[in-house]
This record gives C-alpha cells, sequence and structure tokens, in this order.
C-alpha cells in the first residue's frame, strides 16, 4: 500500500465518522427525531419532555461535530 492508498483510506474513514455522528443528531432531535419519539413512547412521557431531557446531550453532539470538522 501506498501512501495515496493510506491517505485516501483515512479520509474515507474520517468522512464516516463525520457521517455517523451527524447522523445520530439527525436520529434525536425534531422534526424527525425518531429515536426521542420512540424513547417517550417506551418510557411513557410526552415527547416534548423527553426533547427537553435530551437537548444537552444534543448540544453536547453538535459540539463534538463541529470540533471534528474544524480540526
Amino acid at each position: 500500500m501506498g501512501p495515496a492508498t493510506i491517505a485516501a483510506a483515512a479520509w474515507l474513514a474520517a468522512a464516516l465518522v463525520l457521517i455517523m455522528i451527524n447522523s445520530g443528531i439527525g436520529m434525536i432531535l425534531p422534526p424527525m427525531g425518531i429515536v426521542t419519539f420512540l424513547t417517550a413512547s417506551i418510557a411513557g412521557v410526552s415527547a416534548g419532555m423527553a426533547f427537553r431531557a435530551v437537548m444537552p446531550y444534543a448540544a453536547a453532539l453538535k459540539l463534538e461535530l463541529l470540533l471534528l470538522v474544524l480540526v
């Protein structure tokens, strides 16, 4: 494996990490928020209460994504 192949693999791995983090954010935040709606349904709480509870985690994920993109 040459240096170009290794560099391409590193870029692919970095892109896949960013895609996974971004997908995770999309699954917990409105308007879709499928995971949060499902969790609220199972826990027997309102969706609004569940979204309020998940906001600190969503903020941390957004900060992580921002740092990974900029660094």
